[in-house]
């Protein structure tokens, strides 16, 4: 079982690695969501939509008082973005 351990640990570890390299690669060389015009529409979109859903956050918890759940907002709202990008992507 020690055996085993160590061997999936050594895998996981070479996986990560490999993986590492190769997204700082594309950062470098500007490939796939990391070239300017894919960063360009990400960061004006994703500036718009985080303070609208700061400023919904704000106002949903200040009307409610209801501090204890309106904290499910943000997955959600992460969750949103991930398939609004997602569809921006699909779009162009």
């Amino acid at each position: 079982m020690c055996a085993l351990l160590c061997f999936v640990a050594v895998g996981v570890y070479l996986i990560v690695r490999a993986c590492c390299i190769e997204s700082g690669y594309k950062v470098l060389l500007e490939e796939g969501d990391y070239d300017r015009a894919a960063k360009a529409v990400n960061n004006r979109i994703g500036t718009i939509y985080w303070a609208v859903m700061t400023a919904a956050y704000l106002l949903v918890s200040f009307l409610s008082m209801g501090w204890a759940i309106t904290w499910v907002i943000w997955p959600v709202a992460g969750i949103l973005y991930g398939a609004l990008t997602a569809f921006l992507k699909m779009r162009t």
